[in-house]
């Protein structure tokens, strides 16, 4: 059974099953409420009356927070013609419309949606409508009975003072969810565009890191072709062949990266897990290096560790070392040699990538996007290490990185 009404639920818009789930206490107090009122009727006609005009007003506050000024116009003239037709067309006796406490509480809470949901100008025509009807409501049952006309100063003075005491809370509650809705709104908004922004700059370091070691392989090749074009024929036709093979692995990373983006995986990521994980770090280091000197950038490792390295930190320290070669290739000038030193620590893993440039700083074709070292910073960061770049004791640039690796040891309290 209680399938198949999970299943009818389920078939309800989701507009609606969310203003069940926000209106049902709200209904299920009048809905009491209304009960405790019908049994103090005790007309046939009032009891005839009450019930179906009760249920109509909680009909309304169920459906108000859709269209909360038509529900409060649409409130306020039933009470105003409902009250006024009582009096022309019924005896004062059986005039129970208009002043029970389900109409009083339903007016108080349309007041409430009025200020909650409502711009400031129809919330002010809604409750001046709600408060009109308020009027006609809570003096109907005095003045039905009014005996002397000398009470009637005072069954308005008090009426007033009632109507006071229902209009001040409703407003209060309204403003009070007004605010909370907006905060709820503004923290939402919030955490999109910081969510927005980080995916964003995993991006930008993926696609730098991915692009940028073989863009600057085919820049530096085809510089070299250039300078030799006349002397050396078959160089150019080697470095010829260099740059097609670095635009082929440009071309299978950016492909591999968007199919990466289409299956919903965030940069840098997931992927460690797929077949872009770094399994090997030696292997891949050695790999990274043996293509950076293919491409002509004079690479060499000279220490690669041992034992058990966590994915993200293996993939993080291949991107590093690819990062920091790519840079000393592009600006270094002079260079005849880019030495990486990947070494492991009783805490961690050191990095340390060393160029021998002669201090100048050559800028690259078409620009620098200056992406790079803040790319690794951040990349460092993300694996609580620490990171430090500039110009090396005597010559050159360097690079240190240090990346925490937690063990038994170290989790141990």
């Amino acid at each position: 059974m209680w399938k198949v009404i999970a299943g009818w639920t389920r078939r309800i818009p989701a507009r609606y099953r969310a203003l069940i789930r926000q209106q049902w206490p709200i209904t299920l107090v009048l809905c009491a409420t209304m009960m405790l009122q019908t049994g103090a009727v005790s007309s046939s006609f009032g009891y005839f009356i009450a019930i179906p005009y009760s249920f109509l007003f909680i009909l309304i506050v169920a459906l108000a927070p859709l269209r909360p000024f038509r529900a409060a116009i649409v409130a306020s003239l039933l009470v105003v013609g409902t009250v006024t037709g009582g009096w022309l067309f019924v005896e004062r006796s059986a005039l129970i419309v208009g002043n029970g406490p389900v109409i009083i509480a339903a007016l108080m809470a349309l007041m409430a949606y009025a200020v909650r949901y409502l711009a400031n100008r129809p919330a002010r025509l809604a409750i001046a409508a709600i408060i009109i009807a308020l009027e006609f409501g809570i003096a109907a049952g005095p003045l039905a009975e009014l005996r002397h006309l000398g009470d009637f100063i005072k069954i308005m003075a008090m009426v007033q003072l009632l109507i006071g005491l229902a209009t001040v809370p409703s407003v209060l509650a309204g403003l009070y969810f007004r605010g909370a809705d907006r905060e709820r709104d503004q923290r939402t908004e919030q955490e999109i565009r910081e969510a927005q922004q980080e995916e964003r700059m995993a991006l930008a370091r993926e696609l730098h890191d991915v692009v940028a070691h073989h863009v600057t392989g085919i820049v530096v090749q085809s510089q070299a072709a250039r300078i030799v074009a006349d002397n050396d024929p078959a160089a150019v036709a080697k470095a010829l062949e260099l740059i097609e093979h670095s635009g082929t692995e440009a071309l299978t990373a950016m492909r591999r990266l968007v199919g990466t983006m289409r299956e919903g995986t965030r940069p840098g990521e997931e992927e460690s897990a797929t077949s872009q994980a770094t399994m090997n770090l030696d292997a891949d280091l050695r790999a990274l290096v043996d293509r950076a000197y293919r491409s002509g950038i004079p690479a060499r490792l000279d220490v690669v560790p041992g034992g058990d390295i966590p994915p993200e930190v293996g993939r993080s320290v291949l991107r590093l070392v690819q990062e920091a070669i790519t840079n000393a290739g592009k600006h270094a000038r002079n260079l005849t040699l880019v030495s990486a030193a990947v070494y492991r620590i009783s805490e961690g893993l050191r990095v340390v990538v060393t160029d021998d440039g002669d201090g100048g700083v050559q800028e690259p074709i078409g620009g620098s996007g200056g992406y790079g070292l803040v790319g690794m910073r951040e990349r460092v960061d993300l694996l609580g290490g620490e990171f430090s770049a500039g110009p090396g004791p005597q010559f050159g640039w360097r690079v240190e990185i240090f990346l925490p690796i937690e063990t038994e040891e170290t989790q141990a309290p």
